[in-house]
Parts: structure tokens; sequence; C-alpha cells
């Protein structure tokens, strides 16, 4: 999805994809939900794209440093429990790290990458 963003090319899916003018933190506003490419990167794009691309560089952050990024995130993720074996977490973007409790208006979004 970054290099469509970045690159507008094909065309046709970049046209799909609607950024946020609010901030500079190129979350994509969420498509009608359904079960098509554009939705399921959408949702995905939203999670992980502040740990991809830093707001200072922006769009002029090369593929293969955003490549290196999100492998080493999903390397982190799925090194969290055992190293022998598959659990759930290890297909969640986010892991069910112990962390303060989150205020009535704030909720978690965690994706599970499996389907």
């Amino acid at each position: 999805l970054f290099k469509i963003i970045k690159f507008r090319s094909p065309y046709s899916l970049f046209e799909l994809i609607n950024m946020s003018s609010r901030d500079t933190s190129y979350t994509i506003i969420l498509p009608q939900k359904s079960n098509t490419f554009i939705w399921k990167a959408s949702q995905l794009w939203n999670v992980v794209c502040k740990k991809l691309i830093h707001v200072k560089d922006g769009l002029a952050t090369s593929v293969s440093s955003v490549k290196d990024r999100l492998r080493d995130t999903l390397l982190a993720v799925q090194a969290l429990d055992d190293k022998e074996t598959w659990t759930p977490s290890n297909f969640t973007l986010i892991p069910s790290i112990p962390q303060a409790p989150l205020k009535k208006a704030q909720k978690e979004l965690v994706i599970d990458i499996t389907n």
C-alpha cells in the first residue's frame, strides 16, 4: 500500500484511497466495510503506518526502509511468545502487552491477519 500511495501507481487503486487531510499522520479514511483489498489494506495501514513512516520524512521515506521496518515489526511481534510453537498472538500486529487500562472513550484496535 505504501508504494501505491507514494508512486500513485496503479492509479486505479490510488483513486480509491482517501487520505485524511486533518493531520500529517498519513492515516487513511476507511471505505465502507467490505472484504476487498482496499478496505483490508487501509485498516492494516492505519495500524502500522506510524511505525513505518516518520512524520518528518513523510513519503520521502524509501521503499526499502519501509520494508525493513515492517519486517522488524512482524518479527518482534512473532517473537513475543514461545519461539518453538505458534500462538494466536503471533498473528496480531498489536501484541497484548500489559498496559494502563484504557479510558472509556478509547478502544484498542487489534487486527487478526490470519483471514
